[in-house]
């Protein structure tokens, strides 16, 4: 079949609706030809490798099969709706490596040895995603600049510095991680909220436009080509063939190939459900706020990028773009959220909504920490008061924090990278290229200096499933777990 129906989604109206709120970086790229690239070309018959998700985690994955000595002669990439229209297109624009906070978390499941490298690893990404912006010369808004963990209690204050402190007795180079006393921080963020503080290097970004300029390196290569709302809707053995052994299945007809990848974050449960109860989907939410005009007039732009935190998880990134509008991502839970509102965000795949509680629960609380900003909270709505608009995206979550990376358990041929945890921006542009290998020469490949402990193996899985407890919710085990101090 040659043609795209955009029907609805064969998994029902509330994943990939039709209809879903554009993120700010989706906004900017509305004449951009990639966003249906290739959904009216015919669907090749047989690949070598079939790619399913166009987000960063599927682009650096494909250039790097593509742009490698020993590459496969055909890469196929299979996109549900939009090219990128999933959590890289949705996200709050922010490459912030974590050098030093999730140090005791990571430690308690992992060990302090793969601690220390998930936390080196973050260092790596960055430069990884610097470097390939300055090589290629990439318009993507990528602004380098410093950021600071704002803590605006007296309770993540002692977290924050025993984290630094342990970290630092690990062997972590701490070395450009600053640690700022009250006085430092209030003048670093800007708002006399601060109780304490860390400033490092990091970046703001439009991520849509940094995965089209991988995406376009991709289509110069022979062999290459891509299908927007081709969604992959099974993955089964192709059986008595050796040269093909699965089939992917989509609304537009068949693919035969050797090989599946599968890059779909917290959508992975739809292919491969025996690991739903391992990789979380996760609905979050982010908006974006303009200067009112007395803002511009009395309130300094805010130079670094910020996190305001209350609690490990409960925290409000703040980036500043080029045209001084804010994006803040959100928490995961705000005053006066029920618990069954909490409780429905896991599991859900609905990027159409989005909820007012929150949206405008993070616009008081950013006129909280900046009251002279000229922001005025007594309205709330889409161009008042300062406030813009909100939109939503589905992210992964994993039980010990890290991604599922590598070949599928029981699975020869099938591999996947999913379940970022929110650190995407902070571990893909490492992760995927060592996925590539992988694909291209086994487990041998492996870059040494990606954690071992983001290996998708039984064991883990194992481990993993005992460590959940039995017979409550997903968000009950997710608070038990990932969530957790």
């Amino acid at each position: 079949m040659s043609t795209s129906p955009r029907r609805t989604s064969p998994w029902g109206p509330k994943v990939f609706p039709p209809e879903w709120a554009l993120s700010a970086w989706q906004r900017s790229v509305r004449d951009d030809p990639l966003i249906n690239w290739g959904e009216h070309d015919p669907l090749p018959q047989t690949a070598d490798v079939v790619v399913i998700g166009s987000g960063i985690s599927g682009a650096t994955t494909a250039h790097r099969l593509l742009y490698s000595p020993d590459r496969p002669g055909s890469v196929v990439v299979l996109e549900a709706r939009e090219i990128t229209s999933g959590a890289s297109g949705r996200n709050a624009g922010h490459c912030r490596p974590d050098l030093y906070r999730g140090y005791n978390a990571y430690s308690r499941f992992h060990g302090p040895e793969q601690a220390k490298k998930i936390l080196e690893s973050e260092a790596i990404t960055f430069k990884k995603v610097s470097d390939f912006i300055a090589e290629h010369n990439v318009d993507c808004d990528w602004t380098p600049r410093t950021t600071v963990d704002l803590c605006l209690s007296e309770d993540f204050v002692q977290y924050a510095r025993q984290a630094y402190e342990d970290a630092k007795a690990a062997g972590l180079d701490l070395s450009q991680v600053e640690e700022l006393d009250q006085a430092a921080a209030q003048k670093a963020g800007g708002t006399d909220k601060a109780f304490w503080g860390y400033r490092w290097k990091a970046a703001t970004l439009n991520p849509i436009k940094l995965a089209y300029a991988v995406w376009r390196q991709c289509l110069a290569k022979e062999g290459f080509s891509m299908f927007a709302f081709t969604p992959a809707e099974s993955v089964k053995a192709n059986n008595g063939n050796t040269t093909h052994p699965w089939i992917v299945s989509t609304p537009r007809g068949d693919i035969a190939t050797t090989k599946v990848v599968y890059t779909t974050n917290g959508y992975t449960k739809l292919l491969l459900p025996e690991l739903e109860d391992l990789l979380w989907a996760y609905r979050a939410q982010a908006v974006q706020l303009q200067p009112p005009p007395a803002g511009l007039a009395t309130f300094p732009r805010i130079e670094p990028s910020l996190s305001l935190r209350y609690e490990l998880q409960y925290y409000y990134s703040v980036g500043t773009r080029p045209d001084n509008s804010v994006v803040m991502a959100l928490p995961r839970t705000c005053e006066g959220y029920t618990q069954e509102q909490y409780e429905n965000l896991f599991g859900n795949m609905d990027d159409a909504t989005t909820e007012d509680l929150r949206g405008k629960d993070a616009f008081e609380h950013f006129v909280k920490a900046f009251p002279n900003a000229g922001y005025d909270t007594s309205v709330y709505g889409e161009g008042l008061g300062g406030f813009d608009y909100t939109w939503s995206g589905i992210l992964g979550f994993t039980p010990d924090q890290v991604p599922f990376i590598g070949p599928v358990p029981g699975k020869e041929g099938q591999y996947m990278m999913a379940g970022f945890n929110g650190h995407g921006m902070a571990r893909i542009f490492h992760c995927g290229p060592c996925l590539a290998d992988v694909v291209m020469n086994g487990m041998s490949a492996w870059d040494p200096t990606v954690p071992e402990a983001f290996t998708i193996t039984e064991e883990r899985l194992r481990r993993l499933r005992d460590l959940l407890p039995k017979g409550v919710s997903v968000a009950h085990q997710a608070e038990s777990t990932t969530f957790a101090k």
